[in-house]
């Protein structure tokens, strides 16, 4: 049996799956701690019988934990030291409150042409000790070439601060785009603690129920990692809440072709595209505070809209509030919300219908307008901010490669032949909005739970990236950033160095016992530069080189049976 489990910020859903057939489902508030939750979910499905839990083969977590801290800045306090070199002004780099410039320098290929000053070293030192910070991201330009700058300053930060926590940048991406990797660094160090407590909660309740079986996490991409991997980079979870949504509306609906995802649930809408019967790629990374990472996600976003967002009337004008209160009244909860309205106005008769209806009168009554009014100026006000929404959307994704693409081979402009909806609060909007859209909506039996059936679903993913210099002879492997002599071959050749790379990635799977098979490897970069000297000459080549596991489902996948 294969476990699915979504740690929303609203809601809890769980799945269990067995060759096809979803045996069961959960869906209960999130609770503080955490820890109860997991239980609670995990308890629903299994029953008090230990042997159901001997047979769970896989559990899979998606959580919105780090996007919560991050969003509601709850992270621990970070100092980013950043050693930029000299090509742009340090005023260039907007990445953080609490950030510190050091001077030395790695150039494009590994080489140190300029080092720390003991000086600046100590400068930064002081700095530190006057802020107290107890976490510290270094970030250094082609430090994914060469880490030894960066290692000095974590040295010198704990020797003196032993207590800090000091991340650095090659640690978490080997990738070119240094602003990019250091805000990627800057925000891992951030949440790496709270992950760690997270974790740790979620092997106490596993312990307690005597479950030992694979624990993975899924990742922005829709991928997932062994749960001890995610401790060094946490942020890879951000948006793991929008990806379940996407991978179990790919799961429920494999024949969807172009598509707008909506998952509705109490206190947000998130939304996706699907090109072709694929999730469409951020093709920059995904975005945290506005500022690109190298961290890779489908492209979504989420507006402050769900089925618990309270309602009320001002200056005869219908607000939307963007926030959650608590529950719906006809669910036990004391705030009009959107679903109450929707439930009086169609006449739904959910939960206690009565409770509903008489706080849409009261609130009609109050605006001085019909029931059926309000409940239709509600309807519509919700559908518009959708709609504002998803073109907002559009304007972004018309820019990703894979949309273009579509838009270049089929020789038409970009259509949507569908919406999906996912989550609870979905039949809320989805067929006022579809109709506005004028295009068809799906809505499966199981679209409640839908994240947590993709979370359950989704394969291992993985990817590494090589980079050789045939002057230096060295091949620099990531992740981790491993730097060895380059294998002696005369006249080396692009297809050489993929094989080198292919190789390394089964080793990585290998190492966190992933699955390895060449079929699902992709190569996202193959890049081969000549190098000139004096004349004109060619004095040697540089390769780059990536390859991964793409994301998509476990083999023994084929189809949701209703």
């Amino acid at each position: 049996m294969l476990l699915g489990m979504d740690v929303g910020g609203t809601y809890t859903d769980a799945a269990l799956y067995e060759q096809g057939r979803i045996l069961k489902i959960s869906k209960r508030p999130t609770q503080q701690p955490l820890q109860k939750s997991l239980l609670n979910a995990i308890q629903e499905l299994l029953g008090s019988e230990e042997a159901q839990g001997k047979n769970l083969r896989r559990i899979v977590i998606s959580t919105t934990h780090i996007t919560n801290l991050l969003a509601t800045k709850q992270g621990a306090p970070t100092a980013l030291i950043l050693l930029p070199g000299h090509s742009l002004p340090h005023e260039s780099y907007q990445i953080s409150k609490n950030q510190f410039f050091l001077d030395g320098m790695v150039d494009f290929r590994g080489r140190i042409v300029e080092k720390i000053s003991k000086e600046a070293l100590e400068n930064c030192l002081s700095w530190l000790a006057q802020k107290n910070f107890s976490h510290v991201a270094v970030a250094g330009k082609f430090s994914n070439r060469n880490p030894a700058l960066e290692r000095e300053v974590a040295t010198a930060i704990s020797n003196r601060f032993p207590w800090c926590t000091v991340l650095l940048s090659h640690q978490v991406s080997a990738r070119l785009n240094f602003p990019r990797r250091a805000t990627t660094a800057y925000y891992t160090a951030m949440v790496q603690t709270s992950w760690k407590r997270f974790a740790q909660e979620l092997q106490t309740v596993l312990t307690k129920l005597n479950i030992h079986c694979d624990v993975q996490v899924l990742k922005a991409d829709g991928g997932t990692l062994p749960l001890p991997a995610v401790e060094k980079m946490p942020c890879e979870t951000i948006f793991s809440g929008p990806a379940a949504s996407v991978m179990g509306a790919l799961a429920l609906h494999p024949d969807v072709g172009n598509a707008v995802v909506l998952d509705v649930g109490g206190t947000t809408c998130d939304l996706a595209l699907i090109v072709d019967g694929k999730p469409l790629y951020a093709s920059r990374g995904a975005k945290i505070a506005g500022l690109a990472t190298q961290i890779d996600a489908f492209s979504v976003d989420s507006i402050p809209l769900g089925g618990d967002s309270s309602i009320s009337v001002e200056n005869g004008q219908v607000v939307i509030h963007p926030y959650r209160k608590g529950p719906a009244l006809c669910f036990g909860g004391n705030t009009l919300t959107l679903t109450d309205v929707m439930n009086d106005y169609h006449a739904w008769q959910l939960g206690n219908f009565a409770a509903s209806r008489q706080a849409v009168s009261a609130l009609a009554d109050q605006a001085s307008l019909p029931s059926q009014e309000l409940g239709e100026m509600v309807e519509n006000a919700a559908v518009s901010q959708l709609l504002t929404q998803i073109r907002r959307m559009f304007q972004q994704w018309e820019k990703e490669p894979a949309y273009k693409v579509w838009e270049v081979v089929h020789r038409q402009p970009f259509h949507v032949q569908k919406l999906i909806g996912l989550g609870a609060g979905a039949p809320l909007l989805l067929p006022a909005l579809a109709k506005r859209l004028q295009v068809p909506f799906v809505l499966s039996p199981y679209a409640a739970s839908a994240n947590a059936i993709g979370a359950a679903l989704a394969r291992p993913t993985l990817r590494v990236t090589l980079h050789a210099d045939t002057i230096t002879q060295q091949v620099t492997l990531s992740p981790p950033t491993l730097t060895q002599p380059l294998p002696k071959t005369p006249r080396l050749q692009l297809a050489q160095v993929k094989e080198m790379a292919l190789k390394y990635l089964k080793e990585r799977c290998q190492v966190q016992q992933i699955p390895f098979k060449e079929s699902d490897a992709f190569f996202f970069l193959e890049e081969q530069f000549n190098v000139l000297s004096g004349w004109g000459e060619s004095s040697g080549r540089i390769f780059d080189v990536g390859v991964q596991i793409q994301s998509g489902f476990i083999d023994e996948f084929t189809g949701v049976i209703s």
